[in-house]
């Protein structure tokens, strides 16, 4: 009788260990999870707020970029987002696209893990950055992650350079359309 006794003892508690290990990994998953989402989701949100809607004359099609006094004339482009930077009397015009940067959202969204996530934020990052306009070149240091895609002279005598970020490919078709940037 004790030998029955002790057999449904050590199955209890096998069965509550296993029960116990079970649900410890349930809530430990269910928490990794909710840390990844709280996660994505303030890097989304830091990602769409660092950059303004370029804006579009909806009569010309034209894009303008007002604190840099540039337009962009009509071009079969997706809508531009934007950032100005003045540092040292120096003007930086940082470009990209919505329809680039939510691709990259999407793949964020598609990580299943913390370690997937920080694999594809690089990518992310760099197309939010996009192209950087700017009316001096670059130094050696400052374009190890740019390349200088478009030399551009506008009617008011200056020459802007157009550097892509080179973590973001995608965005070289708009950096061949930025060519036709002029000054207002």
């Amino acid at each position: 009788m004790s030998l029955i006794v002790g057999i449904i003892l050590i199955i209890l508690v096998a069965a509550g260990t296993g029960l116990k290990i079970w649900y410890f990994d349930r809530f430990s998953r269910a928490a990794d999870s909710a840390e990844m989402t709280s996660i994505r989701e303030l890097t989304i949100q830091a990602v769409k707020q660092t950059k303004t809607e370029a804006v579009r004359d909806p009569k010309t099609g034209d894009f303008y970029f007002p604190e840099a006094k540039l337009f962009l004339p009509n071009q079969n482009v997706d809508s531009l987002t934007y950032d100005v930077s003045l540092t040292n009397n120096a003007t930086e015009l940082s470009v990209s696209t919505e329809a680039v940067v939510n691709r990259a959202v999407a793949k964020l969204y598609g990580a299943q893990n913390i370690q997937e996530m920080f694999k594809v934020l690089p990518h992310l990052q760099a197309c939010q950055r996009g192209m950087k306009l700017v009316y001096t070149p670059l130094t050696t240091a400052e374009q190890d992650n740019n390349e200088l895609v478009q030399t551009v002279t506008l009617g008011n005598g200056k020459t802007l350079y157009i550097y892509l970020e080179k973590g973001c490919p995608e965005l070289r078709s708009t950096a061949d359309a930025l060519k036709n940037l002029r000054a207002y």
